[in-house]
């Protein structure tokens, strides 16, 4: 991250100095706000860039204001950009064109998506544009004298300036809580009104990422939100549909720190108080987790598992003992209900897909479905309910195990290649057609669809090939980076403004495509590093990012033959 110096106003007079915000440094005192991107007496042009370009980070409805800050006179009366806060990725180190009294200063960046007032991040086309910043010298340093009409918001500032948050909005059924991912000025809000903050945006509804699996939450905000001896107080006006107790484990976990730390909360609403402040508020969001997940695979047309679980671990139920032939596989446990998907070959050039119920020992039950197609992908099941998904020959499906029966998923489109579904159980990402999409899961009736599809643009990846939930609100993505010739593993946040490589930028998986990736959502109570990853390339599997494929020694009791059997391939985990 760039950090970023501030400076003074030409011909305000006084000249105010800002010190450099590093990446590991924060203001002075928990109340402070950060500096303000100000123009001081600079006369390096890259140095004065960085500043101009980090003057969009805060407030948004006053991002043009600050950026008039580093401008001539005569540039500040006439220009006018649209209010739009454009987020975008900075391309390589701008071109500086030296010419007679100042500099021209060539950005080239990839557009991601747009900044609301609320802290939403929308996502949008991704777009490669190239702008040009006149720079003129003066007697108390640079300063803008043309400028193109837009609000550019760099990723890097994005991170630095901005604190990210989750608000947690109940989903369409009541069961379990859906996060919503906000950005936070810390330019603009002094940590103490942070919680004030957090709740109006509850308050106000959820981000049109969300919107149609979500409850609003029909209440209004009565002064500050207090924090004191470890506990908040929240005293709102009226909820008159919402059940004040629901309203409170909303209001826990969405003013938890990012460490997993979420104090007691006191809510008041009208003349009722209600407090929560014991564990129960944990099973509200389906990320909680309580034992470790288990890692398996197949091998010789049975699924095993790979090494030793540790204590406390999930038990692992077994497919009834003469069933073979197994080729991909997905399991769930779901209260004393477990439920297994598995594709085999059905013959004629054919596969299918077998739903299994059982318990936490074995899947006493094995019924084929009527679902026959030329390629079945990986299954996955929807974590909070008795559904998986599942895509063959390019059409998406959902199966219901109590029935067996297979219907299209309303509103997938054609050529999906990768699909994954979100700890809370009503948010998908998936690959189609080459591109990568987030959309709403409803499956409250006897139609399963897919609400408010947003295609997310990749920054650097190209050709997505698979995709797994490694956080809450965050997922891993395999593709191509052209830049290394080589597949490479992204993490990105779920509404497309956060993309980092989870190897070094410089490291790669191979030529190879990863045609399978699947993973374990961190525990957001305990603010723990993102959760596990598999994936399969080339028919092997690897439980590494670039480690050393899985052999069949390392599963649990391969048998004496385990030499003859091949490489394990297809993995995943049961959580």
């Amino acid at each position: 991250m760039l950090g970023l110096a501030g400076c003074g106003v030409p011909g305000s007079g006084d000249v105010v100095v800002q010190e450099r915000v590093g990446e590991a440094q924060v203001p002075s005192g928990d109340e402070g706000t950060w500096p303000l991107a100000e123009r001081a007496s600079i006369t390096d042009p890259q140095e004065f860039l960085r500043n101009l370009l980090s003057a969009t980070a805060g407030d948004p409805s006053q991002a043009a204001a600050r950026v008039r800050t580093f401008a001539d006179p005569r540039l500040r009366d006439r220009w006018q950009p649209p209010p739009t806060v454009h987020l975008v990725e900075v391309e390589g180190k701008p071109i500086i064109d030296q010419r007679v009294g100042g500099f021209d200063a060539t950005v080239e960046v990839i557009h991601l998506g747009e900044l609301s007032d609320k802290g939403v991040v929308l996502p949008r086309e991704r777009q490669r544009r190239t702008y040009v910043f006149r720079l003129s010298l003066g007697p108390d340093g640079l300063y803008l004298t043309d400028a193109p009409p837009v609000l550019l918001l760099p990723t890097t500032d994005l991170q630095q300036y901005f604190e990210r948050r989750t608000l947690y909005f109940w989903s369409t059924d009541g069961q379990y809580l859906v996060p919503d991912v906000r950005y936070l000025s810390r330019r603009d809000v002094p940590r103490a009104q942070w919680a004030t903050q957090l709740v109006q945006w509850l308050l106000t509804g959820p981000s049109p990422l969300i919107r149609p699996v979500v409850r609003p939450t029909d209440a209004d905000l009565v002064g500050n939100v207090i924090s004191g001896g470890s506990r908040w107080t929240v005293n709102l006006s009226r909820a008159p549909f919402t059940d004040a107790t629901r309203i409170a484990t909303q209001l826990r976990w969405t003013l938890a720190e990012p460490s997993g730390r979420a104090d007691p909360v006191s809510l008041q609403v009208g003349r009722d108080r209600v407090t929560d402040e014991d564990s129960r508020y944990l099973a509200a969001n389906a990320a909680y987790r309580a034992q470790d997940p288990a890692p398996l695979c197949v091998l010789g047309g049975r699924v095993r598992q790979i090494g030793t679980l540790p204590p406390g671990a999930v038990s692992v139920p077994s497919l009834p003992a003469g069933y073979r032939g197994v080729l991909k596989a997905a399991y769930q446990r779901l209260g004393n209900a477990r439920y297994a998907a598995v594709v085999r070959v059905a013959g004629r050039g054919r596969y299918t897909v077998d739903i299994g119920t059982g318990d936490a020992n074995l899947f006493q039950h094995v019924r084929p479905t009527l679902l026959r197609a030329r390629a079945i992908g990986q299954p996955a099941w929807v974590p909070t309910r008795a559904l998986a998904l599942v895509i063959a020959d390019g059409r998406l499906y959902a199966l219901r195990p109590r029935t067996s029966t297979v219907r299209p998923v309303a509103g997938a489109p054609a050529g999906t290649t990768a699909v994954a579904v979100a700890p809370d159980g009503r948010r998908v990402a998936f690959i189609a057609g080459g591109q990568l999409y987030t959309a709403g899961l409803a499956a409250d009736g006897p139609t399963v669809s897919l609400a408010n599809r947003v295609r997310l643009p990749l920054s650097q990846l190209t050709d997505p090939t698979a995709v797994a939930w490694i956080e809450q609100s965050r997922f891993a993505v395999t593709g191509r980076q052209p830049r290394i010739g080589q597949t490479q593993a992204w993490a990105m946040s779920a509404d497309g403004a956060l993309q980092e490589p989870l190897q070094l930028p410089t490291q790669g998986l191979g030529t190879v495509p990863v045609t399978q990736l699947v993973g374990v959502a961190d525990d957001p109570s305990d603010g723990s590093a993102p959760g596990p990853l598999m994936y399969e390339a080339n028919r092997l599997s690897y439980q590494e990012l670039g480690g050393a494929p899985v052999t069949a020694e390392r599963v649990l009791a391969p048998g004496p033959d385990a030499d003859k059997l091949g490489y394990p391939t297809a993995p995943f985990f049961l959580s």
